[in-house]
């Protein structure tokens, strides 16, 4: 982050609690289990015809939790080979002929049953990003060098390119919005050139610029109002393509940076997706990882956002949306998270002392912070804040993505 850009001061809370881990102690043994029971038999709750067509990005959540609590000896987390590969082969099986993946076999028998001779099944951007996470997470390289096809998968990132830049989630759906720019940005980037070729990143920059909103955030389409989720994706899209400081000028990312830390309530300490709205464990991550991307999540209280995302944790694992709520697959995974922000944001304290020397703000972080990072970092691995993954397996899909790849013949 530039020098030249001035921190917003750091955001304090009221909640008295002076020890997180009193009140309720993070359980990773736990939610590696539900994360596993969940792999291998999904609750009532996802069998709707809505939840059905997002079963890849379910398995996502369930594999990327397990994969950032790798450092956790537990024996569920301990998957032999064989479920593996059936794991590894159920995501391929969702790899369609005219590029990506869809969500569900469902999808895929039922267009073919309805007519199998004129209907071209069509990948979907946000099963397509999530299941090649999922193969990261499972380290599938030899499924990555050869069952790949990126040429199809190029093809799928150009037909769902809009003239105003931006994405459908698939050719055949109807709207488009920041999250398919997002999950399209996502794809290009663990491609590569080639998957940058496919694209008109410039058109797609005017259209983020139009969803820009008056208060320094971004709205999910032009015109709609500032959310924490689409000024991650935004983020999130302008870091993946290389934009991120050459787009935003330092004065554009305080501006952001300030609406971003003011999401944070000074009651219960958790974190809101939009102005005069109920805090939520997902935000902890959206908010979270729109202000680590910019170089500034130091400025949340850590503790009181780690005590309030604890607080939501269930019994059996997980996390609900907010307390004594039961703990669903989307919550749990953007909890875990989020946690891993807080875990290791010493090494973002590290990066700009090196890069500026000492600051009040560095030498302010103050003893109760650095004990819940120092006791999150024992279990929870660093995260990826801009691809949404471990941080060595993002990498690791990078390399291998860019080096690999079936291509048509």
């Amino acid at each position: 982050m530039s020098s030249s850009i001035t921190p917003t001061t750091a955001i304090t809370t009221t909640n008295s609690s002076s020890d997180y881990s009193l009140n309720n102690p993070f359980s990773p043994k736990k939610h590696i289990s539900l994360h596993v029971r969940h792999l291998h038999l999904l609750p009532n709750a996802y069998q709707s015809a809505g939840a059905d067509a997002q079963r890849i990005t379910l398995a996502y959540f369930a594999l990327s939790a397990i994969d950032l609590l790798s450092g956790v000896p537990h024996d569920a987390a301990r998957v032999d080979d064989e479920e593996r590969r059936e794991w590894r082969d159920w995501i391929w099986d969702r790899q369609v002929a005219s590029g990506g993946f869809v969500g569900s076999p469902v999808l895929q028998s039922a267009k073919e049953a309805y007519s199998p001779s004129s209907v071209s099944i069509r990948g979907d951007l946000a099963q397509t990003y999530t299941a090649l996470l999922a193969l990261g997470t499972l380290r599938d390289e030899e499924g990555l060098k050869t069952r790949l096809d990126k040429d199809a998968l190029c093809a799928l990132l150009s037909q769902c390119q809009q003239q105003d830049g931006s994405f459908r989630a698939s050719p055949e759906e109807q709207g488009s919005d920041v999250r398919f720019v997002f999950c399209a940005f996502a794809i290009a980037h663990l491609l590569g050139q080639d998957g940058w070729r496919a694209i008109d990143l410039q058109k797609t920059l005017g259209y983020l610029g139009r969803c820009r909103t008056f208060d320094g955030a971004f709205g999910q389409s032009p015109g709609e109002e500032s959310h924490a989720g689409s000024t991650y994706c935004v983020l999130a899209s302008l870091r993946l393509g290389g934009q991120l400081h050459t787009w935003l000028s330092p004065a554009e990312q305080q501006k952001t940076v300030h609406w971003l830390s003011h999401r944070q309530d000074v009651t219960t300490g958790g974190l809101a997706g939009r102005l005069n709205k109920e805090t939520d464990v997902c935000y902890s991550f959206w908010v979270g990882a729109s202000l680590a991307i910019l170089g500034h999540h130091d400025l949340l209280d850590a503790s009181a956002d780690v005590r309030w995302i604890l607080s939501a944790q269930s019994r059996v694992g997980g996390f609900g949306k907010v307390p004594d709520e039961p703990p669903d697959l989307l919550h749990s995974y953007l909890g875990l998270a989020a946690l891993a922000l807080h875990a290791h944001d010493d090494e973002q304290d590290n990066a700009r002392l090196e890069a500026d020397g000492p600051s009040e703000q560095h030498e302010s972080v103050d003893a109760e912070t650095r004990s819940v990072r120092n006791e999150l970092g024992k279990s929870i691995q660093p995260l990826d804040a801009a691809i949404n993954l471990r941080r060595e397996s993002a990498d690791w899909l990078r390399r291998t993505l860019r080096s690999s790849g079936r291509t048509a013949t």
